[in-house]
């Protein structure tokens, strides 16, 4: 797939997403979930124009650069990083399992393409800022996000810079693809992840995991199937909800909830705290045993209720109940009657929200290869 093709589907991808008007609409339910209603439209309406602002500057500079058609920008399970005045990329497309590194600069490809080559096998694991909306350098001295998941002309995983450094030198000298997108020269390379990417990127959380499903009671399979779900075990996944990290929070709902409910806290997490590995997993995790206590919690079946907490994750939990009723007690009677096979094929069949519904399809296949897998992450196929 051309730049081009893949700038042409995710801004497709994008348009799908933006067809809700307001947040009434996307979640209609939202004033019986949370209180404050008011101040919760006016936190996620402040939020997404914020986004808004900062992506369109970014498709600004960028289009200069590679053209309006050729834009790539950050998704949940993709991310882009420019450098060089935007004239240079790394892609990381962590559902098709690949690196696209390229560049538009003409004076120099050969040492443009290997300095983003070397800046993205050198993507750091955790920054406090990774400079998502520009193209300046990540400041950082630490794990690797790609560190094991990419391969050198020899067979041997890239852990370490000097290897980094080999390994682009003889990309740039054997792999180099030139193409001609929007009217210009574009100078690429291609990288392949290994096979089993997914478990590497997702056993770097074990221990993040462990600590969250034993301070909230939450099973670890389900957290690994929701990271996975949700981001492929990106910590930097962004959607244009906007929603960050690894367990793909809201800042302004399930954030603030978490926050307000169980931290004591008055505000709501920042864009870089939820970049943060450790504090997305604690904040996504302990929405779940929100939604599991809370909102959810006079759903009597535990198995039923682990279902209407998927499905809450994704579209809330008005959303769940409005499924089986538009009143709630009557909905809650109505799922207490049902057995959980019951209540999921009316949640993956009934639900408002054709999202909700594969959602919930591949969360729990999700999980079932995590159990069957033992202790840590065991599931390779991407969603």
């Amino acid at each position: 797939m051309t730049g081009s093709q893949r700038a042409s589907k995710g801004q497709n991808d994008k348009d799908q997403d933006d067809t809700q008007d307001t947040w009434l609409d996307r979640y209609p339910n939202l004033s019986q979930d949370f209180g404050q209603y008011q101040d919760r439209i006016v936190a996620l309406e402040t939020e997404l124009k914020h986004y808004k602002r900062e992506l369109a500057s970014l498709q600004q500079q960028v289009s200069k650069q590679w053209g309006s058609g050729n834009v790539l920008t950050s998704g949940k399970k993709q991310f882009v990083k420019y450098s060089d005045n935007y004239k240079s990329r790394g892609d990381m497309d962590f559902t098709g399992g690949k690196v696209v590194v390229e560049t538009v600069d003409q004076a120099d490809p050969k040492a443009r393409l290997k300095e983003a080559i070397v800046t993205t096998l050198l993507t750091p694991l955790n920054a406090d800022d990774p400079n998502l909306f520009s193209d300046r350098r990540i400041d950082y001295d630490g794990p690797y996000l790609l560190s094991g998941q990419v391969k050198d002309q020899d067979g041997v995983p890239v852990k370490w810079p000097w290897r980094a450094n080999r390994y682009a030198e003889w990309l740039v000298n054997h792999r180099v693809e030139q193409v001609e997108e929007d009217g210009q020269l574009v100078y690429r390379v291609e990288i392949p992840l290994i096979d089993n990417h997914v478990q590497v990127r997702g056993h770097r959380y074990e221990t993040l995991v462990r600590q969250a499903s034993e301070r909230y009671q939450i099973s670890e399979p389900l957290i690994y199937a929701i990271m996975e779900t949700e981001s492929s075990f990106n910590p930097y996944a962004t959607s244009h909800i906007p929603a960050y990290g690894l367990m793909q929070v809201v800042p302004a709902t399930a954030g603030r909830d978490v926050f307000q409910r169980i931290k004591k806290r008055h505000d709501q997490p920042t864009r870089d705290y939820l970049f943060n590995p450790a504090n997305n997993i604690d904040t996504g995790t302990a929405y779940l045993s929100i939604l599991r206590d809370n909102y959810l919690n006079k759903i009597r079946n535990p198995t039923a209720r682990e279902y209407a907490m998927i499905s809450g994750y994704n579209g809330g939990a008005g959303n769940v109940l409005r499924t089986f009723s538009r009143n709630r007690t009557q909905a809650v009677e109505m799922i207490n009657r049902l057995s959980p096979e019951q209540v999921y094929q009316k949640l993956r069949h009934n639900h408002p929200s054709s999202e909700a519904r594969r959602y919930l399809e591949k969360v729990t296949t999700a999980k079932r290869h995590y159990q069957s897998g033992g202790q840590g992450p065991a599931l390779a196929s991407a969603h």
